[in-house]
């Protein structure tokens, strides 16, 4: 019997939920329900596109299961997380238990219970707890205690919701095909071997598809987040504070390691974290505290994030071949370990003024370096993306066009 996508999704978040509140880290139910949600998240990723229609959604209903798996190893498997510790039990890259927080007086009932599990398992980012990761942007800057009321929260949220919807339907309501088989296919990745043969078109194009990439990534990411968070809002689920902003500011991009760690969603940290220290230190059985470490942990971290999207292209409806998403999220490995040897050349033998103006500079050859490095890495990752839209096909992340009932196209 066939069971739809969303259907194994939701059985991977109910075990998550299920096994933080209602069992204790040494259950063997913990380990024994795994295998069945790897089966279930290897049957979502391959007949996603059978129900899903247009790969941006399947690759979302796929995206989304695989992230609550990973999530599963990690606060389930690997950290232990409990009813009765409150959080984590267990550090992942040694196995020893760790000290607990001191809890709340709570009680110890069926629905305190699966409040705590559904809360550990759908709060990527563990907002408002001790163990909330690092690097959540505040809601305000200047004021770091700020939260907006209800009515402001819901009102900026709805805003962002429909510019993001506005911006998506603009990208996708009429789409160039001609221009795309010309500038954004497969044998357009290579740039530094095709480089006497490039001409200045392309590399426009190179560039001015990298922004827009890049903007469609955020806008997809921020709409399904406020869409949630609005409603969770709204209907009293959740209070403002729990929904903070979901990327950081753009002026820290001025590093390929800030870029990754401050600027962008911060979804998948802890679960990156959690499963690189156990690969690292428990199976490598490299010492943390080490360059070692810290580089094996880089290295490992990418991986990670590459496999997870090239499940997600295979989601999507691309070949395991096809994908370039483990090209490009390795390649950005690689690039913050250049980056860092630079870095470090420059404060250790060159660098003297530390004057305002001498680091303002530092942030502009800094947003130079990170552009350079998006607009040469990022084709390999998104024009194989591209190849549904290419061959004519509606492959718009939007259910419907709001620019199509004002504008009819031809």
């Amino acid at each position: 019997m066939e069971i739809h996508p969303i259907l194994l999704g939701g059985a991977v978040v109910a075990s998550s939920a299920l096994a933080v509140g209602f069992t204790r880290p040494s259950s063997i139910y913990r380990l024994a329900v795994a295998p069945i949600l790897t089966f279930c998240t290897f049957r979502c990723i391959t007949t996603s596109m059978d129900y899903m229609i247009r790969c941006p959604w399947a690759g979302l209903v796929g995206a989304y299961t695989i992230t609550f798996f990973l999530h599963y190893l990690d606060i389930v498997l690997l950290r232990g997380w409990s009813f009765e510790a409150g959080g984590p039990s267990t550090d992942p890259g040694t196995g020893e238990n760790i000290p607990n927080y001191p809890k709340k007086d709570r009680t110890d009932n069926t629905w305190e219970r699966l409040k705590f599990g559904l809360a550990a398992t759908c709060s990527f980012r563990h907002i408002g707890t001790p163990y909330q990761v690092k690097n959540v942007p505040r809601f305000s800057d200047k004021n770091p205690e700020y939260v907006p009321s209800r009515s402001r929260f819901l009102i900026w949220t709805a805003f962002l919701y429909a510019a993001c919807y506005l911006f998506l339907d603009l990208i996708t309501f009429k789409v160039d095909i001609d221009t795309n088989l010309k500038y954004f296919t497969q044998k357009n990745v290579p740039f530094f071997t095709r480089l006497p043969n490039i001409s200045s078109d392309e590399i426009v194009m190179r560039v001015i598809n990298t922004i827009i990439s890049g903007l469609i990534m955020i806008c997809v990411q921020r709409s399904f987040y406020s869409l949630v968070g609005f409603f969770s809002v709204l209907l009293g689920i959740s209070e403002p504070r729990e929904w903070p902003p979901y990327f950081g500011s753009l002026s820290q991009a001025f590093t390929l390691r800030r870029t990754w760690a401050v600027f962008w969603q911060q979804t998948n940290a802890a679960k990156f974290a959690s499963v690189s220290s156990f690969i690292v230190q428990r199976v490598l059985r490299i010492s943390r505290g080490t360059q070692l470490y810290r580089y094996a942990r880089l290295v490992t971290i990418f991986a990670i994030s590459a496999l997870m999207h090239v499940l997600v292209d295979v989601a999507s409806g691309l070949s395991l071949t096809s994908s370039g998403a483990a090209r490009f999220f390795l390649t950005q490995a690689f690039g913050i370990v250049i980056e860092d040897i630079i870095v470090g050349i420059y404060y250790n033998f060159m660098v003297k003024d530390r004057s305002r103006g001498s680091y303002l500079l530092e942030k502009c050859v800094g947003f130079v370096w990170v552009c350079a490095f998006m607009i040469w890495s990022s084709p390999t990752y998104v024009y194989p993306l591209m190849y549904r839209v290419n061959s004519g096909q509606d492959d718009s992340i939007i259910p419907f066009s709001i620019i199509k009932m004002l504008i009819p196209v031809p």
